[in-house]
């Protein structure tokens, strides 16, 4: 599988412009996938076999999502780190995963969510000094 990313809900345009001009020294593709596709699992539109899960949860899809796919860990960072350099901020983004290339966004969008929610709830309270 080649190295590329699959964006979901990138309905502004200015926003998908600097995501793809931010990963372009990387010369990473990134493709925008469309609502009528967020029904199959995320690892078939990379041509990946896939398994169907019916049985996961699911969420309806309200925010951007953005799906590492084939890349390497450092590759994975080096996205990271050129999205937060642009000023980027996508919190819910994940890489294509053995387990994960089976369900549809919408299930990918509900882990991702449940995990970010709990981050936020556990973390650290910042110090400050009076």
């Amino acid at each position: 599988m080649k190295e590329q990313i699959l964006l979901f809900h990138f309905d502004d345009e200015a926003r998908l412009s600097a995501v793809r001009k931010a990963l372009l020294p990387l010369h990473i593709s990134c493709r925008v996938v469309p609502e009528e596709e967020w029904n199959r699992p995320v690892g078939a539109l990379v041509g990946l076999e896939t398994v169907v899960q019916e049985e996961l949860e699911a969420a309806e899809l309200t925010a951007e999502v953005l799906l590492l796919c084939g890349l390497t860990g450092p590759g994975i960072q080096l996205a990271v780190a050129a999205l937060r350099k642009a000023g980027l901020y996508i919190p819910y983004k994940a890489a294509l995963t053995p387990t994960n290339k089976d369900w549809t966004v919408e299930q990918l969008f509900f882990e991702l969510y449940q995990e970010h929610q709990y981050m936020q709830q556990n973390r650290a309270p910042k110090h400050t000094e009076e």
